[in-house]
């Protein structure tokens, strides 16, 4: 459920650690992938975050060079451990006419997760 967190562990950026990571996706979104939002500070989070734009940038180049479609979507694959969800059931707040939602700092990511999940239902996505 958007807003909800879990504990992120993927051994090949740090042995024995994991991070609070705060889901992002619905059930009927996104593919069906289970998607999450992440801070990149500094160790784990910052190798997770290089990692992803390295991959990102390798395919990129692979476009530009006219490879094939199919070629430029792969992503590399990686172990992950997740415990959780975590957090508590909310509201469904798609029940209210007017919703104003105010976040700062890491609040931003259970804020955008809902707001993501409220716009692509609105949309008719999830």
């Amino acid at each position: 459920m958007p807003g909800t967190h879990v504990l992120l562990s993927i051994p090949r950026y740090g042995i024995m650690q994991s991070h609070p990571a705060t889901i992002i996706s619905t059930p009927t979104s996104h593919g069906g992938d289970l998607v999450f939002i992440l801070r990149s500070h500094a160790g784990f989070t910052r190798r997770i975050w290089k990692a992803a734009c390295a991959d990102a940038a390798s395919r990129d180049d692979v476009e530009r060079k006219g490879a094939e479609k199919t070629a430029s979507r792969s992503r590399t694959p990686h172990i992950a451990l997740i415990d959780g969800p975590y957090g508590t059931p909310h509201t469904d707040f798609a029940c209210f006419d007017t919703l104003f939602l105010v976040a700062g700092g890491s609040g931003i990511t259970y804020t955008l997760a809902l707001l993501l999940d409220l716009a692509g239902r609105r949309a008719g996505h999830g």
